[in-house]
């Protein structure tokens, strides 16, 4: 055995996503191909596996979520099959929802109504999570800091975040670390005002220096309502598309899609 896992088979692949539109069209949500979702940022085929690339691909779509699932098989036919399921929002670090399944000595078609299961779960608890916001001020301003486990950002800050209970955090140079959690409301702001000792200790007073954010985008929401962008890798073959929410429409076709 050369160890490398063999290509999914055309039958399994389809399996899959048929098990996937299903899991989508049963939260009133209707997929839509990689394909079709490319034509809107063909410049994103090669970085598709990826979250920042997934993201954009459901923005360039008009589209809020993603539902990006990754895929394993040690062989066709009856096989062991793993699936990793996760639900993406796009001005959300954190994904809404996550799942791992693993499906042992299976035929194409259980792996494909295990995969359905995951999946309506998943979508089920993330596309209805609450969520609120989280402005942040700091003294002295423009520190860098740190919501939950995302990359570092220069202040002030305004986040869309996930309700519940969220870590500030900074680590600026010549300061002492700072880390506070903060319970953040569904569907409310929470202003909050980071104070920063110096290394010694001292209160560093705020800046009178004034600094101005330039308000991010705001994407359009799919016509009819928003949208769901589903992603699946099976040992390097992508499966994705975009999904809205309430709208009835055939998805154009696309030659040599699958």
């Amino acid at each position: 055995s050369s160890g490398v896992a063999p290509p999914v088979l055309p039958r399994t692949r389809r399996l899959v996503e048929t098990s996937l539109a299903q899991a989508v069209r049963e939260e009133r949500y209707t997929a839509i191909s990689t394909d079709v979702a490319l034509l809107q940022g063909s410049d994103l085929r090669s970085c598709l596996s990826t979250d920042r690339c997934q993201r954009s691909l459901a923005r360039a779509n008009q589209s809020e979520f993603v539902l990006a699932v990754k895929g394993t098989a040690s062989a066709n036919g009856k096989a062991t099959y793993g699936f990793d399921v996760a639900l993406l929002r796009v001005d959300i670090a954190e994904p809404a929802a996550t799942a791992t399944t693993r499906c042992e000595d299976c035929e194409p078609e259980q792996a494909a109504r295990q995969i359905k299961e995951i999946a309506s779960k998943v979508l089920a608890e993330g596309l209805h999570r609450p969520r609120g916001r989280l402005q942040l001020t700091t003294g002295p301003n423009a520190i860098m800091i740190r919501i939950d486990q995302r990359p570092e950002q220069i202040s002030p800050l305004d986040e869309p975040v996930w309700a519940g209970a969220r870590v500030v955090s900074s680590k600026h140079p010549g300061y002492l670390p700072y880390e506070r959690t903060l319970e953040v409301k569904a569907d409310e702001t929470l202003p909050f005002h980071v104070e920063l000792s110096d290394e010694r200790g001292g209160y560093v007073p705020r800046s009178r220096q004034r600094y101005v954010v330039a308000p991010r985008p705001k994407w359009r929401l799919a016509v009819g309502g928003t949208g769901v962008a589903v992603g699946v890798a099976l040992l390097g073959l992508g499966i994705a598309g975009v999904v809205q929410d309430g709208v009835c429409k055939d998805a154009p076709s696309v030659a040599g899609a699958a």
